[in-house]
């Protein structure tokens, strides 16, 4: 016989009878379990900081203290309780009060025992709930021009209101944007966040990881025998800098990646596997891994050839024109590092316009390099993470569908990234820009890409279907490799 794990539940609600009503009903499922209760908010805050509860009922008019301010201070000393307000309250500014407060879910009092218990499931499971009534509300906020400080709502995010509306479940959200569960969530919570006024909050736990090296200085001299001379970059998944090697009076390029990225010894021996492979690679088109190993036994590094040119990132934010010729010619020589890449067994999972360095020759042609093929999967092994805020590890303009749904990826994930960068490269603009990451997601699940945009700026027919077929959503209906793409770009 299976046993179901009860969830804890704190109720805060100065009225007896709501209390008992609310304590029955929670009882009735078999599930909950009621492990305190009190009838003021200051009583609430000391009793639910000491039981630590998993979800707090928090009514919001309460002697001695609101639930507003109640749930400010539970969510600052105990962030990890879930503060579902069940009230009776439905106007407008207390709705944003308690949303802003850092309120996972708001409930009115009519909500019947289902659909209570649908969302204390959901805010457990880390997506935010609202009531029907509630969405109603802000939809109906988001339409009066009476009302000040309103979050800017995209129009999926109205949809998704729309749809909390009329009362669809996780399931049907999901079914309805064409997109997983996870993604669903994720949209969900990142909505919660833009009504608390605090779209830009990231996943403290994660932000407390990131170490980007930021002890090393120039004129340091690391693993023996290179100096470092400047800090070049540094990003989400580390520093990059130009050093010497001292005693070959050699230029190179370290990268120094996240501490946390090996905090294991599974992770350490993964780092070495991976960074052994990448510094097999030779191609001309790839840049040259001379050495690998960990700093201080805890920080990750890679040593590599330093390139001294521009990524096309740069070259496409300053402006600069680049032919159709040079575009082909530019992929022609990625689709070959690919190749090399793919052949070795590795993933490159990070493919972008930022990733391709660009050599300019005498000719004023370039020559490509592949930089940072496999670091993706150093830093992540075989999956893609969701965090808290519905952002996933990866670039998620360039992500294939796969990706954005934290599926298996494989070579084909790959060429979806290179259909993205070559029409970033066509036309100056990603195919899919949402309004947050989650959103950029959805779009690459769900969204065919608008092929105006490439005709508007005379891309050759066959180029724009060599594109399309790249920006495929099934894997299997995408080219079979990079060197078929190089093939049908030299004949365009």
């Amino acid at each position: 016989m299976s046993i179901t794990k009860q969830v804890s539940i704190f109720i805060a609600e100065d009225h007896l009878i709501s209390r008992m009503g609310l304590k029955m009903l929670l009882q009735q499922t078999g599930t909950f379990t009621v492990v305190g209760e009190a009838e003021d908010g200051e009583s609430a805050v000391q009793q639910i900081l000491e039981l630590k509860p998993e979800v707090v009922m928090m009514d919001l008019e309460m002697p001695k203290m609101g639930g507003v301010e109640a749930t400010a201070i539970l969510k600052k000393q105990l962030p990890e309780a879930k503060v579902l307000v069940f009230t009776s309250i439905d106007d407008d500014a207390s709705i944003f009060a308690a949303l802003k407060a850092g309120a996972d879910g708001y409930c009115l009092k009519t909500i019947s025992g289902e659909m209570l218990a649908i969302a204390i499931q959901s805010v457990l499971s880390g997506a935010a709930w609202l009531d029907p009534g509630i969405a109603n509300k802000v939809l109906r906020a988001q339409a009066s021009p009476q009302v000040e400080d309103k979050p800017n709502l995209s129009d999926s995010k109205l949809k998704l209101l729309k749809l909390i509306e009329e009362s669809k479940s996780i399931d049907e959200i999901a079914a309805e944007f064409n997109v997983t569960d996870a993604l669903a969530k994720g949209l969900l919570s990142e909505l919660l966040l833009q009504l608390r006024g605090r779209s830009d909050e990231i996943d403290s736990s994660t932000a407390n990881k990131i170490q980007l090296g930021t002890s090393i200085r120039p004129g340091d001299t690391v693993v023996g025998h290179y100096r470092i001379d400047e800090k070049i970059d540094e990003g989400g998944m580390g520093c990059v800098y130009r050093a010497t090697h001292v005693l070959l009076d050699r230029r190179v390029a370290i990268k120094t990646l996240h501490e946390y990225a090996v905090s294991g010894e599974l992770d350490r021996e993964r780092f070495r596997t991976e960074a052994k492979a990448m510094a097999a690679l030779i191609h001309p088109n790839l840049v040259t891994i001379f050495d690998y190993g960990l700093l201080n036994d805890t920080v990750p590094y890679l040593v590599m050839e330093y390139i001294d040119g521009k990524s096309l990132a740069n070259l496409l934010i300053s402006g600069e024109h680049l032919s159709t010729e040079s575009i082909i010619s530019i992929f022609a020589q990625v689709c070959d590092a690919l190749q090399a890449v793919h052949n070795s067994g590795i993933v490159h999972r990070d493919l972008k316009p930022s990733n391709i360095m660009l050599i300019k020759r005498d000719d004023d042609s370039y020559t490509v390099k592949l930089v940072d093929f496999g670091i993706a999967k150093i830093l992540t092994g075989s999956s893609v993470q969701l965090t808290g805020t519905g952002e996933t590890i990866g670039t998620p303009l360039f992500m294939s569908p796969e990706q954005c749904k934290g599926a298996a990826v494989n070579h084909r994930s790959d060429l979806y990234s290179l259909g993205c960068t070559m029409y970033t490269a066509f036309t100056g603009t990603p195919p899919f820009v949402g309004s947050s990451a989650v959103e950029t997601y959805m779009m690459h699940v769900s969204r065919a890409p608008e092929i105006e945009p490439l005709k508007a700026c005379r891309v050759p027919r066959k180029i724009i279907s060599l594109v399309l077929s790249l920006m495929e959503k099934s894997p299997e209906k995408r080219p079979a490799s990079a060197t078929e793409v190089r093939q049908a770009l030299l004949k365009a």
